[in-house]
């Protein structure tokens, strides 16, 4: 960051290319389209240009009502909740100075990403 109190953000040198890559390895944009500004300047690039990998979950529930007497019901019910077990990703990494830049190496909840929703990646840079 070489602006004091504000928030950086990168150079676009070439059309960004999202890989969807997940962990280290696979990267999920290809890093080499932004680059390090110099000088006291904000960067080129617009914000929010990046999304980081959606949300999903299959929620599933099952309801069955008897009726006893007139007045009186029985409800049988069966809920699920992610059935599919699907893992919830992160945000990758949007620093250039961070050793996993451009990489999606955590999942929401597991104590090592933020709890905000991945619909997109604010990136800033620095």
């Amino acid at each position: 960051m070489n602006t004091p109190g504000e928030t950086q953000t990168a150079n676009q040198v070439a059309p960004v290319q999202l890989e969807h890559g997940i962990n280290t390895g696979n990267l999920w944009f290809n890093t080499s389209s932004f680059s390090q500004p110099t000088g006291v300047v904000f960067g080129t690039s617009g914000r929010n240009i990046l999304s980081g990998p959606g949300l999903f979950a299959l929620n599933a529930s099952l309801f069955k009502n008897f009726k006893i007497r007139e007045r009186a019901t029985i409800e049988l019910r069966c809920e699920t909740f992610n059935l599919t077990n699907s893992p919830q990703f992160a945000n990758p990494s949007a620093s250039t100075t961070s050793s996993t830049y451009g990489y999606v190496t955590s999942t929401i909840g597991s104590g090592t990403a933020s709890t905000a929703p991945a619909a997109a990646v604010p990136c800033n840079w620095g």
